[in-house]
């Protein structure tokens, strides 16, 4: 009756997470455990020992070859390999990336190989967001007024999330960022102004030029923040070369 709890709690944790489009490391902790008890009691439960030794080497044999490809050490292991299952569909063999690797791909850039760093320019990152949100904060003290700042266009590198963090990171503080949303109304000049004003209405506003995954259009989220008095006061580049402007009103 044991082994079977844990058979479902293995199960119900699979189910949550390939059914949620949250990603992290983390999220598959809490079942792990009880994944590698089941996997000792049905490697114990079968009655041939040369079975169960055999089964023991190919997961070590496979542990193994896990480890080499996701250190990026071995450039054929780390390759990005799948297969066809049937039943489960296409199936990853090996895969030397990692998140950090798949979030910079779906930006739009590069990563190959993926067993050498990525460009230095990508650790600038977290840098410009602390200049972002630190010139941001100084910038509301100054008029008195606490600093309510919006994304405008979307960016899967540098998001709001980033901000939020660079907020933490260097300046010990929560510090909340809004992003506008094309949806429900969608990529409308008046969405943008409604959001801009939703309470607390926002005081501070960062536009660049957007990558082509983009769904909010430049030009539509500067028309609303310039129609609410919003203007650009500050500019930095970024670390792909786009400019960046900080717009207050």
């Amino acid at each position: 009756m044991g082994v079977l709890a844990l058979a479902l709690v293995v199960l119900e944790g699979y189910v949550a997470l390939t059914s949620s489009r949250n990603q992290g490391t983390a999220f598959a902790l809490p079942w792990l455990p009880a994944l590698v008890i089941l996997g000792v009691v049905a490697a114990a439960s079968i009655p041939a020992r040369g079975g169960r030794g055999a089964l023991g080497a190919a997961l070590i044999l496979i542990g193994l070859v896990t480890v080499v490809s996701k250190s990026g050490w071995v450039e054929p292991l780390a390759k990005l390999r799948t297969t066809s299952v049937p039943g489960l569909g296409s199936v990853i063999v090996t895969d030397g990336s990692g998140i950090i690797h798949r979030e910079v791909l779906g930006a739009g850039y590069g990563i190959e190989p993926v067993t050498q760093p990525l460009p230095s320019f990508h650790r600038e990152w977290l840098p410009l967001a602390r200049d972002v949100i630190g010139w941001s904060l100084r910038r509301a003290e100054s008029r008195g007024e606490p600093l309510e700042l919006m994304l405008g266009p979307d960016d899967l590198i540098f998001s709001n999330v980033r901000l939020i963090l660079a907020a933490q990171l260097y300046f010990h503080r929560f510090q909340p960022v809004g992003y506008l949303k094309p949806f429900p109304d969608g990529d409308t000049v008046a969405s943008y102004r409604r959001q801009l004003l939703e309470p607390p209405a926002h005081n501070a506003f960062v536009s660049f030029a957007p990558r082509p995954y983009a769904k909010v259009t430049r030009r539509k989220a500067e028309t609303a923040a310039r129609s609410l008095g919003f203007s650009p006061v500050k500019s930095f580049t970024m670390p792909d070369g786009r400019t960046l402007w900080i717009w207050f009103r």
